[in-house]
């Protein structure tokens, strides 16, 4: 592998991350669509660890900023390559909001399932992925703002249990999803 290459995806994902981290939402987005540029051109020279790494970067930078269609097609991506399991639940629950941000609601119930059926024979579902699989799925019921802001509440109050609790909220250190949802 080229030391070029390693030196460039370094850049990217610890760019990404002090953004992420400073708050810097605009600037991520503008540094993320670059990276996904470069990505995109050198995926073949990059390591298949790494895959997974950079792309949950590029979808958390989409996320944050609002740009579902460039969080989409970087799950695309991710399904086109050969990447190593890395960080698997932080992608499926990213996969899962976009999925909700864009209202393809059949296929983010369907993949809810999907997902739970995969998980479950393998290892224990965590606290914080049982509570946004809750949370999608109630969404996808509701009918009216008054329903839907409950279930907002009640997510937010039952992720903050989580995020509070040291031994459970190991989700968080990719993602905020309290801040997502407010």
């Amino acid at each position: 592998r080229k030391t070029q290459v390693y030196v460039q995806e370094t850049i990217i994902t610890r760019t990404l991350e002090l953004f992420y981290r400073t708050n810097e939402k605009s600037l991520a987005y503008d540094f993320a669509v670059k990276g996904l540029k470069y990505f995109t051109e050198k995926i073949e020279e990059i390591e298949k660890y790494d895959v997974n790494y950079i792309l949950i970067m590029l979808i958390r930078s989409f996320i944050l900023a609002g740009d579902y269609s460039l969080a989409l097609e970087c799950l695309k991506l991710k399904h086109e390559t050969d990447g190593k399991a890395f960080k698997d639940s932080i992608l499926m629950l990213f996969t899962f909001m976009v999925y909700y941000k864009l209202g393809f609601y059949s296929l983010l119930e369907s993949s809810i399932e999907t997902w739970l059926k995969t998980i479950k024979p393998k290892r224990e579902i965590q606290d914080c992925e049982k509570i946004m699989f809750r949370l999608f799925t109630n969404l996808i019921k509701v009918r009216n703002k008054v329903e839907k802001n409950k279930v907002l509440s009640q997510g937010i109050k039952e992720l903050s249990l989580i995020k509070a609790d040291f031994s459970k909220n190991i989700l968080f250190e990719d993602f905020d999803f309290i801040d997502w949802i407010e």
